[in-house]
């Protein structure tokens, strides 16, 4: 994979590519990064680029320093660094693989780009249902205070978690999600730095599936079966307002970026079968 990075006023994006030509633009999920996407071109055709893209505060994309977390990155930042990308490549149009919360990306894109893109892959894509957590903390004073008075005291979290998911106050998958992402300064530090500067990426359900059939997007989510974070029946709240799409489940949990997913997308055409994309150069 080649290291990119695009410049787009006072962001700098990491990007990398296999490939060249039409692009593939590719976002991993949280904590990950874009090298999960390397085995993943070997799906696409000859004349098809991977794009994948390091979301901010993971490897080599940090927050610019003279911004505030609370900030956040606006849909329109969003699409000027996915513009700036393609324009890099004299490239009017794209196509998009997500995973987890880069699936809420790709998701935020399709609302405001769908006219420039062909198809859309998405794996246990986050942004079909806000959190009761994600939403208290990225959108209100009051639970950003307390996420940061907390944040480097993870043991007493985790203990308070465990009291009140045994009186019934905590559901299952928010307890999960802590001992997943809050066992520790470094990772309570980055969820809190992602969910506020992706915390504009909020995608209208309604207004991505109205784009995907304007547009005819050919539009795939993948979810696994056991996947207690992402859910498989959480397709359904953009499904439904979906005149066309596939919808798959398959055995597995949240971590779909293995090589028996890549295996099923093969297997059952998920990115061949769609139309080959409009690579008109302008």
């Amino acid at each position: 994979m080649q290291r990119n990075v695009i410049s787009v006023d006072d962001l700098a994006v990491e990007y990398f590519t296999v490939g060249q030509g039409y692009p593939v633009l590719a976002f991993h999920g949280f904590g990950r990064s874009a090298n999960d996407f390397e085995p993943f071109a070997a799906l696409l055709a000859p004349n098809e680029m991977l794009v994948a893209i390091n979301l901010f505060q993971h490897a080599g994309s940090r927050w610019p320093s003279n911004r505030k977390l609370i900030d956040g990155l606006s849909t329109q930042e969003l699409k000027d660094v996915i513009l700036h990308i393609l324009a890099k490549y004299d490239a009017p149009r794209f196509s998009m693989l997500g995973y987890s919360m880069g699936g809420r990306i790709a998701l935020t894109a399709i609302e405001h780009m769908a006219s420039q893109i062909d198809k859309v892959l998405l794996m246990a894509p986050d942004g079909l249902k806000i959190a009761t957590m994600y939403k208290f903390t990225a959108h209100n004073p009051l639970g950003r205070l307390l996420y940061r008075s907390l944040m480097n005291r993870p043991h007493l979290v985790l203990k308070s978690a465990d009291l009140v998911k045994k009186i019934g106050l905590l559901n299952p998958k928010t307890h999960r999600f802590l001992y997943a992402h809050v066992d520790s300064k470094e990772k309570a530090k980055l969820v809190y730095e992602a969910w506020l500067i992706y915390r504009f990426c909020q995608p209208n359900l309604q207004e991505v599936a109205r784009a995907i059939d304007q547009q005819k997007v050919a539009f795939t989510m993948i979810f696994g079966e056991f996947d207690s974070v992402i859910k498989p029946h959480f397709g359904k709240l953009l499904s439904q307002y979906l005149k066309d799409s596939t919808y798959h489940i398959v055995p597995s949990g949240h971590l779909l970026m293995t090589p028996e997913t890549m295996k099923y997308i093969v297997e059952n055409r998920l990115w061949t079968k769609h139309p080959e994309p409009n690579n008109t150069i302008i």
